[in-house]
This record gives C-alpha cells, structure tokens and sequence, in this order.
C-alpha cells in the first residue's frame, strides 16, 4: 500500500502543477512540487518519461489557459486595473507603439566596435 500511496503523490504533484502554472495562487512554490516529481523518479516511483510529459504538458496547457483567460474574460479587468499597476507602460500605450523619441539609433547597423553605430567600424571616415 506504501507504494501505491508514493505513486498517488507524485501524481498529485503533478495535477497540482496545473493550476500553478496557469496562475492561480496557490500557497506552495511550484518548485517545491517539482523537486518532489523529481524526488518520487529518483526514487522510482514514478516514472521520468511521464513526469517529463508531464511537465511538458502542463507547461504549454498552464500557457494556453493564461493566454485565453487574458484574451477573454479578464480583459476587461486588464484594460480597468493594468494602467494603475504599472503607469509608465499605460502611458507608453496612449501615445502609441510607433511612436519613438527622436535622435534613437537602432541597432541593426552596429558591429562589435563600431563606436556610435555610425557605420564607420570605429575609424574616422578618411582613414
């Protein structure tokens, strides 16, 4: 019965990974339950291709249900309280994605030495 009960836990851990991973506060690190699926396959109790699918599952499945929560339903609540949590990127948001402070340089010309990316390479331009 001992077994049978290691067996469950591990698997519980892994169940428990589940809503961690989609964002619901639940009081226990989800690293705490990680190295417990680790602990129960070291200890061969349950087996790694299973907890490595597992955790492969839960990743993308915890991902997917972030993502559709946020693209429906909490929408609303993101667009209400997202500006008072951080109000720098709400202001950043009104003026909009294209814009860009002037004098920006990007950094698609630069090369390693190249100084100020002025397509120079470092040297003056009669060198």
């Amino acid at each position: 019965m001992k077994g049978a009960a290691a067996g469950v836990s591990g698997l519980a851990a892994v169940v428990l990974l589940l809503p961690m991973e989609a964002g619901i506060p639940i009081p226990l690190p989800a690293d705490l339950v990680m190295f417990t699926v680790g602990e129960r396959v070291g200890a061969g109790q349950f087996p790694l291709w299973l907890a490595v699918a597992a955790f492969e599952i839960i990743a993308v499945a915890g991902t997917a249900a972030l993502f559709a929560a946020c693209r429906g339903p909490a929408h609303r609540l993101i667009d209400r309280y997202g500006p008072r949590a951080c109000p720098r990127r709400a202001d950043q948001r009104r003026r909009g994605a294209g814009h860009r402070p002037a004098g920006r340089r990007h950094s698609a010309g630069c090369r390693p030495g190249g100084g100020d990316c002025g397509g120079q390479g470092g040297r003056e331009a009669g060198a």
